[in-house]
């Protein structure tokens, strides 16, 4: 009888802690893949779009404006957020490209180019 009650006992315990998957906290980085994707509007900048359904913290120059954070994931040394619009890598800051509702906005963070070497 006491093996079986230890029996139960360690089966329960196993599945109480193997059971679940353990999720990052939020804004950590879980993969190399982290994207946000999201259809253009007619009229309407990468930037304007990203804003009206994300979290965005972005720093402003004489360039444009250019993303810091997304939903709380900032740029690092070595990671850093970039767009692309209809898979073609950004040439313009975020709030100076204006989309068509045909485009597709993917931003991924990505390693700097130094890190991929």
């Amino acid at each position: 009888m006491k093996k079986i009650n230890l029996l139960m006992l360690v089966l329960a315990f196993a599945l109480a802690c193997g059971g679940k998957e353990k999720t990052p906290p939020a804004g950590e980085l879980v993969d190399s893949t982290l994207a946000v994707r999201y259809y253009g509007a007619d009229g309407k900048t990468v930037l304007e779009l990203l804003e009206a359904s994300h979290e965005v913290e972005k720093k402003t120059s004489s360039l444009g404006s250019f993303v810091e954070a997304i939903d709380g994931v900032a740029n690092r040394r070595d990671r850093f957020w970039l767009y692309y619009v209809n898979g073609k890598k950004s040439e313009v800051a975020s709030d100076r490209y204006t989309t068509a509702a045909k485009d597709t906005i993917e931003w991924r963070f990505e390693k700097s180019y130094k890190e991929e070497k």
